[in-house]
């Protein structure tokens, strides 16, 4: 490697969790149903995903807003996160928002096997983000076949691009960008998402494999 070059990015492996695997996909429905059930959700719900950490730069709380304010018909949001210790105030806030919201459930950060089983019970994972180097929590949803609405700044948007879905990825750069997107939830069908999901985990392990990965970082060290 030159002294001009700063390096080469080998975006990340990413694989269905051990939880999730062949033998473990059966039980998929009842673990929907029983998380579901835990949060005071029905199996017509339909349920919008974010987690990851409740910050300015990922739009956590213009999310939650411009969900309350829009109602998107048959859909509930569930946020699952930790807030950045310097950000408390948002916290608060969505705490304050979710009081006055039977449609919006905020819930601390689940880890491990349990999150899985969370990704599991939703329909769709929301990430409007200001930036995203790569987008690992939009990755572990798609991964499990949930597909994904995020923003163009999540830097792995371009393996859901597609022309014959709804629309997946948007340009949010105001409050009302991500209203419009939001409004665009009653109008999908249960089938849509699932072909929608089945987009999106095929991305997902036709672009970040492990082979790929290998195959990025074997070619990186060989033109050192």
């Amino acid at each position: 490697m030159s002294s001009k070059d700063k390096g080469v990015i080998c975006p990340l492996s990413v694989d269905v969790p051990i939880i999730c695997k062949d033998h473990y996909l059966p039980n998929r429905f009842s673990i929907r149903a029983d998380i579901r059930k835990s949060l005071n959700f029905s199996d017509q719900d339909k349920v919008l995903l974010y987690f990851g950490k409740i910050t300015h730069f990922k739009r956590t709380l213009e999310t939650a807003k411009a969900f309350a304010k829009v109602k998107p018909k048959g859909w509930k949001l569930l946020i699952m996160g930790h807030s950045d210790p310097k950000e408390l105030d948002l916290l608060k806030d969505l705490e304050y928002l979710a009081s006055n919201n039977h449609n919006l459930k905020l819930i601390p950060p689940i880890f491990e096997n349990e999150k899985w089983k969370y990704i599991l019970a939703s329909d769709l994972f929301i990430l409007f983000s200001r930036r995203e180097n790569f987008g690992f929590t939009v990755a572990e949803c798609s991964i499990l076949g949930v597909p994904v609405y995020i923003s163009k700044d999540v830097d792995i948007y371009t393996s859901f691009l597609s022309n014959n879905l709804p629309k997946m990825i948007f340009d949010i750069t105001s409050t009302y960008d991500i209203e419009n997107a939001i409004s665009l939830l009653k109008d999908i069908k249960h089938e849509e998402l699932t072909m929608m999901g089945q987009f999106c985990q095929e991305g997902i392990v036709r672009n970040f494999n492990f082979q790929n990965f290998r195959l990025r970082l074997c070619t990186a060290l060989n033109h050192q």
